[in-house]
């Protein structure tokens, strides 16, 4: 089924609309198509966390090794939540864990923020449901 579309003006900073263009042009399509494929992510990424549900899914958070306690007490904390846990370490020298979780959503939500209080360089939640 094609979808209407609707035309409207935005402004990009320069080198965000120079990525735009060398994706567009990697991946054989338009600039419109990667903004739509962009803000359909980020939406659908906003909106999961709208109405209160049961969730589950993967909390990748990547962090500095000198924050490791800060990391650990936060996740000891919430351990109700977290039913699995994978300790790496990048190339780069950064610590990564990746948190299988199910919770209700307003407790991922916390999880998540307090996270990024701690000073994650990438903490990213990936629902495994819509």
């Amino acid at each position: 089924m094609k979808r209407c579309k609707v035309r409207f003006g935005i402004s990009l900073e320069s080198d965000l609309a120079s990525d735009v263009e060398r994706l567009a042009s990697v991946m054989g399509t338009n600039r419109s198509h990667i903004v739509n494929m962009a803000v359909r992510s980020f939406l659908d990424e906003k909106f999961h966390f709208t109405a209160p549900h049961e969730c589950e899914g993967v909390l990748v958070v990547s962090y500095e090794p000198r924050r490791g306690s800060l990391i650990d007490s936060e996740i000891e904390r919430r351990k109700e939540a977290i039913r699995s846990r994978l300790h790496l370490h990048t190339t780069e020298g950064l610590c990564t864990e990746v948190l299988y979780v199910k919770a209700y959503s307003d407790e991922i939500v916390g999880l998540e923020s307090s996270m990024n209080r701690c000073g994650c360089k990438v903490c990213k939640f990936i629902p495994l449901h819509s």
